[in-house]
């Protein structure tokens, strides 16, 4: 394993757990996840079953990246899926009244722009990691390249988790993520 990889990997590990699980939590979580889905074009019949689905689908792939012999397979389903979820994102983002974003059972903000670049972006990290995979580019890791790149994986992915508040932090927002309730 490489280190851009590995990075790759632990950052998309981190970020499919930690949707899926804010999923877990709150019931709004998973009743926007079935909205969702009737814009990514599932038939109705199919949309009650949609939350369920897409937690299995996070925690699966998750547990395909963090094993090194399913790595490959695991990095092109995150890009499948991410994928997926920037379509269903961008076709949401241009309802009249968009849905609100609990991607990770955080914020009720409507889904806009910066959703969209953050799937697109995880669905290119995803895509790199895959190509990284099958194209040999250098030694092995050590044990201590090993645990910065699990270390800076799950950092980048906190950044990405944690986008909307930094965002405010840094003055580039106006207002502040409204934490939702779990129902």
């Amino acid at each position: 394993m490489d280190l851009i990889g590995t990075i790759g990997d632990f950052m998309l590990v981190t970020v499919l757990v930690v949707a899926a699980l804010g999923k877990l939590r709150s019931r709004a979580s998973r009743d926007e996840v079935a909205t969702l889905a009737r814009f990514v074009g599932i038939p109705l019949r199919w949309v009650a079953i949609a939350p369920g689905a897409l937690i299995v689908a996070e925690i699966g792939v998750a547990i395909l990246l963090a094993f090194p012999i399913a790595r490959g397979w695991g990095a092109i389903a995150a890009t499948l899926l991410m994928a997926v979820l920037t379509v269903g994102a961008e076709r949401a983002r241009r309802a009249p009244e968009p849905p609100a974003c609990r991607c990770f059972g955080g914020a009720a903000e409507p889904i806009g722009r910066r959703h969209v670049a953050r799937n697109a972006a995880l669905a290119a990290i995803a895509t790199i990691t895959a190509v990284l995979t099958f194209v040999p580019t250098g030694p092995p890791l050590t044990a201590t390249g090993m645990v910065a790149a699990v270390l800076s994986g799950v950092l980048l992915a906190t950044v990405v988790v944690h986008l909307d508040t930094l965002l405010f932090l840094c003055g580039l927002r106006p207002t502040a993520p409204q934490p939702t309730q779990g129902r």
